[in-house]
């Protein structure tokens, strides 16, 4: 299951061990000429990713790890997670882990954060899960051969918001099913936002078909995407969304696009993307990414 605290540091590059530690690192560096759907958007070199985390773990004995993670992310853009004067820092955090079990404690996201089946670089239409991380959280996570989940908690600070939230994935055979539950308070004394969402994928070949559905009381999100090979090295994916907000006509939106790997590290990509809101303009971006 994505999501799970420890994920980053197991995947990441060891680059240092010694006795009980383990040092690694790694990168993801996403650089694209990108154009947003809307009405006469401007067109500019857009920086999604510029990442580089940074793990330690310490083998305690008896099968129990103790972690850190701090990832910094330099793209400018903000995360959900930053604070004034912080804004570079994306995830910080401790923990411990035993076999499929790990819990840990800071700045970091929530089960919800991989809720969704989109495949997009850019121009997916989101889900009814707006808030999916915070500064000030504890999260619970297990991960075993079918079943998965993360139960996070966001501790109230200074009057900010204060959330819990709960991600479950299991998997049959080809198919993956998820569902998600949130309870969001915004700032003290503010009502209570309740939002759930259930996604389901299933493989056909070497073809991946996935829905997903959230709502609350504000809104509605629908999303249906499929990726498929096209040849050789490069997929492509096609998706869109239903957003019906209260108050608001609904919308719905789309997105194409393809990826070829020039290597198991580097991508090339590009994608087009469009709504049916008026005066908006066709959205498009192209670039290229790396990692290690």
């Amino acid at each position: 299951m994505a999501g799970l605290t420890a994920s980053s540091v197991a995947t990441a590059a060891n680059v240092y061990e010694k006795d009980d530690l383990t040092l690694s690192v790694e990168g993801d560096y996403q650089v694209q000429i990108y154009q947003a759907i809307g009405d006469d958007a401007d067109h500019d070199v857009d920086y999604d990713d510029l990442e580089l985390k940074f793990g330690a773990k310490y083998n305690l004995g008896n099968g129990m790890t103790a972690f850190g993670q701090l990832d910094l992310d330099w793209n400018g853009q903000g995360d959900g997670l930053s604070e004034d004067g912080d804004e570079i820092i994306d995830e910080a955090y401790v923990g411990l882990s035993k076999g499929a079990f790990t819990t840990s404690l800071g700045r970091q996201y929530w089960g919800s954060d991989n809720f969704g089946v989109e495949k997009a670089y850019e121009m997916n239409g989101g889900t009814a899960f707006g808030t999916t991380g915070g500064n000030d959280t504890l999260k619970l996570g297990y991960e075993g051969a079918r079943f998965g989940a993360t139960l996070s908690h966001e501790f109230q600070d200074s009057g900010d918001e204060e959330a819990t939230d709960l991600m479950l994935t299991t998997k049959f055979g080809p198919a993956e099913v998820g569902i998600a539950y949130q309870t969001l308070q915004a700032q003290a004394g503010a009502e209570r936002l309740e939002t759930s969402g259930i996604m389901a994928s299933f493989d056909v070949g070497p073809t991946n078909v996935g829905f997903d559905y959230s709502t609350n009381d504000d809104a509605d999100y629908t999303n249906a995407a499929v990726s498929f090979p096209i040849r050789g090295k490069t997929t492509g994916a096609v998706g869109a969304t239903l957003i019906d907000e209260d108050g608001q006509d609904d919308v719905t939106q789309w997105y194409l696009n393809a990826t070829h790997k020039l290597h198991s590290n580097v991508n090339l990509f590009a994608e087009i993307g469009d709504n049916d809101v008026d005066n908006t303009d066709l959205g498009y971006l192209a670039g290229m990414q790396v990692k290690f």
